[in-house]
């Protein structure tokens, strides 16, 4: 069984980034859209760098 840690990848790395990014455009035009939808992205980042599926993993997406 795996645990939580798992290590930095460059597949979450570029979630993370892009996610953070709609995040703090939601903060700066007080607007929950974007900052939903970054949410959204990152958390979706972490699902996938812990169960090593979709995009960026086994070089090919599902």
């Amino acid at each position: 069984m795996k645990g939580w840690q798992f290590k930095m990848d460059w597949a979450l790395l570029i979630r993370t980034i892009f996610g953070l990014c709609f995040i703090v455009i939601g903060f700066q035009f007080s607007d929950w859209l974007p900052g939903l939808f970054g949410s959204a992205i990152i958390v979706i980042g972490v699902i996938a760098a812990f169960t090593k599926t979709g995009c960026g993993y086994n070089d090919h997406c599902h």
